[in-house]
């Protein structure tokens, strides 16, 4: 017959008395407190409570509200191509932003095809920037939060900090921008458009022309 192992005295801890305190009592293979038992116990009962009061969703129902959600972002989308399509100007899919940058840079810039490419993909970029802003800037986001408490085998109590992948992903993608703009020369000095010829300066030139060959 196996031998039971038993557990260690419990060891009073700052977390004793909630739920990560019960955490690392079962971690540790100690005997749990009497604080934590109870914080253990109150949170089963609210979590039990829960799911009483919130009936899940009929799996029916709710397929039906995600095919409709899928198909309200493809009209969406749908609707963007054909509105850039119709006005000839902007590529597939830039929101107001892409739009600013691109109107920006083909007005003081004359791009061949791989230049038009890069800089289309510059502007997509710049619209998920902004969809990056407005997440980072909302009440809800956390830009960081702590996790949960792990105490050493000195004795003392290490926190960790988990840093939202929206910061990273956004930094990257500023860096990705400016690449982008700098590969088809716009954050340097690049070649402007040519002033369109003033169609008098262009009459006065054929008149010297004819006078110099006696016309």
């Amino acid at each position: 017959m196996a031998e039971v192992e038993k557990k260690k005295r419990a060891r009073k801890r700052p977390q004793c008395g909630t739920v990560a305190g019960y955490r690392q009592h079962s971690k540790r293979g100690e005997n749990t407190c009497k604080a934590c038992k109870a914080a253990r116990a109150e949170y089963m009962r609210e979590h039990r409570a829960g799911e009483k009061r919130q009936r899940p969703e009929p799996r029916a129902k709710k397929q039906k509200a995600q095919e409709e959600l899928g198909e309200q972002v493809v009209a969406r989308l749908v609707g963007e191509e054909q509105e850039a399509q119709r006005g000839g100007e902007y590529p597939a899919f830039l929101r107001r932003h892409g739009r600013e940058l691109w109107d920006e840079v083909t007005g003081s810039y004359d791009l061949d095809p791989a230049g038009l490419a890069v800089l289309t993909e510059a502007c997509r970029m710049r619209d998920r920037l902004e969809r990056f802003a407005a997440a980072l800037s909302a009440q809800s986001t956390l830009w960081f939060e702590l996790g949960e408490p792990e105490e050493l085998e000195s004795g003392e109590v290490q926190m960790s900090v988990v840093v939202n992948n929206m910061v990273g992903e956004a930094r990257q993608m500023q860096a990705a921008v400016a690449t982008a703009l700098g590969k088809i020369g716009v954050l340097k000095p690049g070649r402007e458009k040519a002033a369109a010829a003033n169609p008098l300066d262009e009459i006065a030139r054929k008149r010297r022309e004819r006078l110099a060959s006696g016309g």
